[in-house]
């Protein structure tokens, strides 16, 4: 069916108003409801020629329905970066009021429901008259090279036309479902789980997928399944996903918002009928090009969407975009470098500004040094991406502490030190935008130029050289069989990065090794590590606790036992049985 582009029409288009166009999670919303929800909240919005409309809600649906309410009332939308507190304040100080739905937001904030279930709804429902979608602006939130969210303001119109783009490219069957993994209120998510499903009148699932697992049962329960992911999601997933077994629900999978491994890409593929497509484009752009990737080893180079142009820098590699998904008749150079393939399709090779995607989130460093130079325990902070123990891309903060600071760490240590400046930019920023590795100093590294880099940054979060990988012996004794340690747990410890955000905790098994550790030391094991028995742990071990570690080592059955106490608290214990089993 040719269906047109275009929300104005998108009710007045619609085939049979009791057709589904959303499945909640208690309740299947047909065309007919979702027009009076429109309808409702339309009524309920003040006339006002520059009202501006904030939609604050991490559910499709409800983004749908205020979406479309504003757009009937001649409005404009306002799409948040995050749902963070701090950023929805921050953000309502410049609108004409908030929308929500399902979202805690700060107190006092003047919000009004999307989808007021309490109000019942007028007897004549207001009519939907159509509108100009060129006229109906929208506006992003994106991360800029300034420090500050940047906003993105587009047409509707310029949506409309993205959306016949992606279906002129890609089609799809009419009667699939939406799966998601990204949020509504960004430009890929808005593009794919709502807009292109409204207006291609194909229902959407508006439960967002966190896990595989979730995945595995939406796709199996809708029978025909379109997935809209990251790629994190699918790079943590392609191991724990048996795509071979739901490969007969699957009608494709998207992936945009950062760069897919090719590895994991062509892994996926192996196995699916339906590949999965990477989309590259930005807020600003919209969607440039797309490929599919089936070899690691030579993945290929990017194809560009209809009617979309590119220019690359001969001497710095910078990669400009003219499409008419942009807001203006003017080029924009995006923040990558790239260079041409023969063929016509093109590689990307990196960005070239301090904005970058962690987790598929585009993090400003400039914005989260600058949120980290305005507290007052703080005189210089600087921010860079490192890869963890676990090959996460994490950031990394060097602060130089004021006065203040110094004082509040010998005071309250470093732990809370970092708790606080954690919950201070949790206001503001993504979870992904805050920190997870520290080092305090008392001034920046700098080359001989006088220069901090990235590398010298950098090289203070290296394992190896300065990296604390064992807890502060207090006291120790010893005797033939027995051995006594009275440790403290270091702040600054190596293996507390990742576990967990917000409430560090020593791993289990760096537990039981500092304990092999400490007994090879006090007694003559000569035996291999053979195997654990009765492990268990009681209570978790954080930066600052003191313990005693007690061993007692049975020589004659290879056999050592370990326990971490303080007074009537176990932390942890076990044995552990050297040599041949008996």
């Amino acid at each position: 069916m040719d269906f047109q582009f275009s929300l104005a029409s998108v009710f007045s288009a619609s085939p049979d108003p009791r057709s589904p166009v959303a499945i909640l999670s208690d309740r299947t919303v047909n065309w007919g409801a979702f027009e009076r929800d429109v309808a409702a909240l339309t009524a309920r919005l003040p006339a006002d020629a520059d009202g501006r409309w904030l939609l604050a809600s991490d559910d499709p649906y409800a983004v749908a329905v205020g979406l479309l309410a504003v757009a009937f009332s001649r409005q404009s939308v306002v799409l948040p970066g995050n749902l963070k507190s701090g950023h929805i304040e921050a953000l309502s100080q410049d609108v004409t009021g908030v929308l929500s739905h399902g979202v805690d937001l700060p107190a006092g904030l003047n919000a009004r429901p999307i989808l007021d279930r309490d109000t019942p709804d007028p007897p004549t429902p207001m009519p939907l008259t159509a509108f100009d979608s060129t006229a109906v602006e929208i506006v992003l939130y994106t991360s800029g090279t300034t420090g500050q969210p940047v906003a993105v303001a587009k047409s509707l119109r310029c949506f409309e036309l993205e959306v016949a783009t992606l279906e002129r490219t890609f089609g799809g069957e009419a009667d699939t479902r939406i799966l998601s993994t990204v949020p509504p209120y960004h430009m890929y998510g808005l593009l794919f789980w709502v807009l292109w499903p409204l207006l291609v009148r194909r229902p959407l699932l508006t439960e967002v997928i966190r896990f595989p697992g979730e995945l595995v049962d939406a796709a199996k329960a809708a029978g025909a399944a379109i997935v809209i992911s990251s790629p994190a999601f699918l790079r943590r997933s392609v191991s724990a996903l048996d795509l071979r077994a739901i490969d007969a629900c699957l009608r494709g999978i998207y992936s945009s918002g950062g760069p897919l491994d090719p590895a994991v890409a062509a892994a996926y593929n192996a196995r699916l009928s339906h590949p999965v497509v990477e989309v590259y484009g930005s807020t600003e752009t919209g969607g440039v090009a797309h490929r599919s990737v089936y070899s690691r080893a030579e993945p290929p180079g990017w194809t560009l969407f209809a009617d979309v142009e590119i220019d690359i820098d001969p001497v710095e590699g910078t990669l400009s975009v003219s499409s008419p998904l942009l807001p203006t008749d003017e080029p924009f150079v995006m923040g990558d470098r790239a260079c041409l393939r023969p063929d016509g399709t093109f590689d990307l090779l990196g960005r070239r500004d301090r904005v970058m995607k962690i987790e598929e989130r585009r993090v400003s460093l400039t914005e989260v040094e600058s949120r980290l130079a305005g507290l007052e325990e703080i005189a210089t902070a600087r921010v860079v991406a490192v890869e963890s123990t676990n090959l996460r891309t994490e950031l990394a903060a060097v602060v130089v502490p004021s006065p203040q600071g110094w004082r509040d760490i010998v005071t309250s240590g470093k732990q809370m030190m970092t708790a606080r400046m954690r919950a201070a930019l949790g206001a503001h920023l993504e979870d992904v935008g805050i920190p997870r590795k520290w080092r305090f100093v008392r001034a920046m590294p700098e080359s001989s130029h006088g220069k901090t880099t990235s590398a010298d940054l950098g090289s203070l979060f290296a394992a190896g050289d300065g990296a604390v990988t064992t807890p502060v012996v207090l006291a120790r004794s010893s005797d033939v069989s027995t051995a006594r340690l009275t440790l403290r747990i270091p702040d600054d410890l190596m293996f507390l990065d990742g576990h967990f955000d917000g409430y560090p905790i020593v791993p289990g098994v760096v537990q039981i090794d500092w304990a092999i550790r400490y007994a090879r030391d006090a007694f003559p094991i000569t035996g291999t590590f053979h195997r654990l028995e009765a492990v268990k742990f009681f209570h978790v071990l954080a930066p600052g606790d003191e313990t005693d570690l007690t061993i007692d080592y049975d020589a004659a059955r290879g056999r050592m036992r370990f326990g971490f106490e303080a007074g009537a608290t176990t932390f942890s214990s076990g044995r552990v049985l050297f040599g041949e089993p008996e």
